[in-house]
């Protein structure tokens, strides 16, 4: 896999810098400073971003395990005295935490919350708390519990303590998880190590907290974006796109016209005639989009084996191979649910197939008792799926259940692009386009059985009625 290749490559050239670094050049100290705040930490923190889609994409009991083993790994190494390798393993480990125990948050909010919490928290621990004792009096264990950045030509190291390492991941990893800005995250996190090293040598004190500037750089990259999640959001919820450019295309001409201020992009995006299209397409909203993995996207970023005969495996397969990597990936890292708060709705929930599970079916005509285990861990009031391809609008018990529709293959009564807009009310939409155009374009796609897909989901569409009886039945013979 490419992106493991350069975490790998990146850390060989940091090996070898560690490894020859006392017998290099001696800078000046504001030379060091620069070094280790410009160079020195932005490479190690790159094998981070490279890194982020491999970890988010493992379930978290393999994350967990890593954390475990690559823990067991450092402590290993420094009793041998590999401490090159146990610096690298410390921090793999760290950073596997953060983004384990990310895991655990459900709303930007409480990243928010936490963002704000640790700064006195820090500051408190190094000049006063346990931090100051540990830094005083047990030097050795500060050494266990930091990364060292050593200095060209010297014995000495910058240290970074592994508590700022493992919000660095759980920040970073937080705007991929809610759709904030992870480049510009990414880049003034970085530099906001270096700044507090900086003020520290300016300041001539022995070390500064460094989360409270982390914390700064998170909020000041998308305090914005925040700032409008925790108010309430118009959202346009687009499911089941299938790889049908010409219907996401009307679709996002008229949510533009909507102002919706997030496109919830449901799952199913790219398994269709034009899947790289498509997810390039939603990809380019940047932070207005927030992506919920599909059965779809799951079986692509898997690049599935199948069956001879298999019509769908088949097609994952063939909308795989249209993908690279770097976007397989993408696929494969998106969580299975979204939770906003909505103008006039309050939180929302938003999943493919069930809140549970990503191909669980639920329709117009579910069961309560069938529906009833789904909902039981769900806080929301309102939930809103897809996956069945027909638009419904439900209450069991006390929450709503909601079905956007198909953007690109729907099974309604007349052929178009079905997705819902959500602001103080939910409108279920129909987005009119040129069938015959789309179908076209299908059929010249490549796709496998692309003509009977122009056919009978674009040109004309199965009924509600039969669609939602066929997964009913589909349902209760699982």
């Amino acid at each position: 896999m490419v992106r493991a290749a350069a975490v790998l490559a990146v850390f060989a050239g940091l090996a070898v810098y560690y490894g020859v670094s006392e017998s290099l050049l001696g800078l000046t100290l504001w030379a060091d400073v620069a070094f280790v705040g410009l160079v020195l930490m932005p490479a190690f923190f790159s094998v981070t971003w490279l890194a982020l889609p491999l970890w988010r994409a493992a379930p978290p009991a393999l994350l967990a395990a890593a954390v475990v083993t690559l823990a067991a790994l450092s402590a290993l190494f420094s009793l041998v005295g590999l401490d090159i390798a146990a610096n690298f393993t410390k921090f793999a480990a760290v950073t596997a935490l953060g983004l384990w125990f990310l895991g655990f948050f459900e709303a930007v909010s409480w990243v928010l919350l936490v963002a704000l919490l640790i700064v006195p928290v820090d500051i408190y621990s190094v000049f006063r708390g346990p931090t100051k004792v540990i830094v005083e009096q047990q030097p050795q264990v500060f050494d266990a519990l930091s990364i060292a950045f050593p200095l060209p030509g010297e014995a000495n190291s910058a240290q970074l303590g592994l508590p700022d390492v493992l919000f660095f991941a759980l920040f970073l990893g937080a705007t991929l998880r809610f759709a904030l800005r992870p480049g510009l995250t990414w880049i003034l996190m970085t530099l906001s190590f270096g700044a507090t090293l900086a003020l520290a040598v300016e300041l001539s004190i022995g070390g500064l907290p460094a989360l409270p500037l982390l914390s700064a750089a998170f909020v000041l990259a998308n305090g914005d974006l925040i700032w409008r999640r925790l108010r309430g959001v118009r959202v346009a919820a687009l499911y089941d796109v299938h790889g049908n450019l010409p219907a996401l295309e009307a679709v996002l001409a008229e949510v533009e016209r909507s102002k919706a201020d997030v496109v919830v992009v449901g799952g199913d995006v790219a398994i269709g005639p034009m899947p790289r299209a498509c997810l390039e397409r939603l990809r380019a909203l940047g932070g207005r989009a927030l992506f919920v993995r599909g059965n779809g996207d799951r079986e692509i970023a898997a690049v599935p084996d199948g069956g001879d005969g298999d019509a769908w495996a088949e097609r994952a397969r063939w909308s795989a191979g249209q993908l690279d990597e770097e976007e397989r990936e993408f696929l494969a890292g998106l969580p299975m649910t979204q939770s906003l708060r909505v103008r006039g709705l309050g939180r929302v929930l938003f999943c493919h197939g069930s809140p549970r599970d990503d191909e669980e079916i639920v329709t117009a005509i579910t069961a309560e008792e069938r529906l009833a285990p789904m909902l039981r861990d769900v806080a929301e009031h309102t939930v809103v799926c897809g996956h069945t391809h027909v638009q419904f609008d439900r209450v069991v018990g006390e929450t709503r259940i909601v079905n956007a529709g198909s953007v690109g293959m729907p099974y309604e009564v007349r052929p178009g692009a079905y997705w819902a807009l959500l602001d103080g009310e939910v409108e279920l939409r129909r987005t009119g386009y040129d069938v015959q155009a789309a179908a076209a374009a299908v059929r010249a796609s490549g796709f496998p059985g692309a003509d009977e897909l122009a056919d009978e989901n674009v040109l004309t569409t199965p009924g509600p009625t039969e669609a939602t009886e066929h997964f009913e039945r589909l349902a209760v013979d699982a």
